[in-house]
């Protein structure tokens, strides 16, 4: 019985690792789109009804960084790669950013009590103390919802390929003029 010889040839090894290479270029295309998404469609509608926030410090960990206004559009959250979003769903201002250095990497070192600075377009500092830090799957909608009072809601991405929400919830403390 004769045995049947599979030929190799570079053209079809070519064809395959191309074909390899899109799929995974496309999967973590789709994955960098939703990388700071929560599971949702219905919760964290853009309402600016008051003050907008447009920059955010955190001395403690070393975040400072300008803010800008997200429209999550089919349940996906824009992610910007130089500044913060900011989505407000009632009175909870919810801020996101990349886990990166340069944006909100070093939000993982906060503590509860520690303060943060959020500028106003009105030009005036507000300043929120941290109540409540968590670790969150992103169907977890908790920290995102409407809230009863002012509440400052940040967050990024942590756990094994970006799998989890590393949230920070503060509360409003002061104001003063810049």
């Amino acid at each position: 019985m004769a045995r049947k010889r599979i030929k190799f040839s570079f053209p079809n090894l070519y064809l395959i690792s191309g074909l390899l290479l899109l799929s995974i270029f496309f999967i973590w295309k789709y994955h960098q789109a939703r990388i700071l998404s929560f599971n949702t469609r219905e919760v964290a509608k853009v309402n600016f009804s008051g003050i907008k926030p447009v920059h955010i410090k955190a001395y403690p960990v070393g975040i400072d960084v300008d803010i800008k206004p997200a429209t999550i559009i089919n349940g996906v959250w824009p992610v910007f790669s130089e500044t913060a979003g900011l989505v407000v769903n009632e009175n909870n201002t919810i801020i996101y950013g990349h886990n990166k250095d340069n944006l909100f990497g070093p939000i993982r070192w906060i503590k509860v009590g520690s303060t943060i600075e959020i500028l106003g377009d009105d030009n005036k500092i507000y300043l929120y103390n941290v109540t409540k830090i968590d670790i969150v799957k992103p169907n977890n909608l908790e920290y995102i919802k409407p809230t009863v009072d002012e509440t400052l809601t940040l967050y990024t991405c942590t756990g094994f390929l970006d799998s989890q929400r590393f949230i920070v919830i503060a509360k409003r403390i002061d104001e003063k003029n810049k």
